[in-house]
């Protein structure tokens, strides 16, 4: 649920330009503000978010000191760090291309393993029980050209792509 948060907490572009503008240097609220060219009460509740977050920190002067700074913390600093963002990525594509291929194989068998008559059976029923006008219901064009084989070999391509970018990604991080 904490990534969902994050999503939401970075899908603002005034947030991501406060975020830019904190990356500089550390502002306190009056600055920000006019630094983004909103209104103190739109800053402060985009900050208070991008606290809760995690990605900035209030920090004061000293104790009594009554104005509050905002810098980033690690979390936020590691939002403009080239490298990790593209191991970020790099990972998400490949885990998605790993586990897209291993959905397709499967869907591709159980499709055409066990479904494959019944598919075949419900639409001839659905045919005959139809008006005129859906009685031609045929196929679709996809059907005809991700033939069986041609899915296979897809996944296979699929699974050996995202599986070798996983583990070059693991090994360029372990050189780090």
């Amino acid at each position: 649920m904490g990534d969902i948060n994050y999503l939401r907490t970075l899908s603002c572009y005034s947030r991501i330009t406060i975020l830019k503008k904190i990356k500089e240097k550390r502002l306190n609220l009056t600055d920000l503000s006019s630094e983004v060219s909103l209104s103190k009460s739109t800053v402060h509740e985009h900050v208070q978010k991008l606290v809760e977050s995690g990605f900035v920190m209030q920090t004061k002067n000293s104790p009594r000191s009554k104005w509050v700074f905002y810098e980033l913390t690690d979390k936020g600093q590691a939002l403009f760090n080239k490298e990790k963002a593209t191991f970020v990525s790099g990972m998400v594509f490949s885990g998605l291309m790993f586990f897209g291929a291993i959905y397709f194989a499967a869907v591709n068998f159980f499709k055409n393993v066990s479904f494959g008559s019944a598919r075949t059976a419900a639409l001839n029923d659905l045919r005959a029980s139809a008006p005129m006008e859906y009685s031609k219901v045929e196929p679709s064009n996809l059907d005809s050209i991700l033939t069986p084989d041609i899915l296979l070999i897809l996944s296979i391509i699929m699974f050996f792509l995202g599986a070798a970018t996983l583990i070059y990604l693991f090994l360029y991080k372990r050189k780090k």
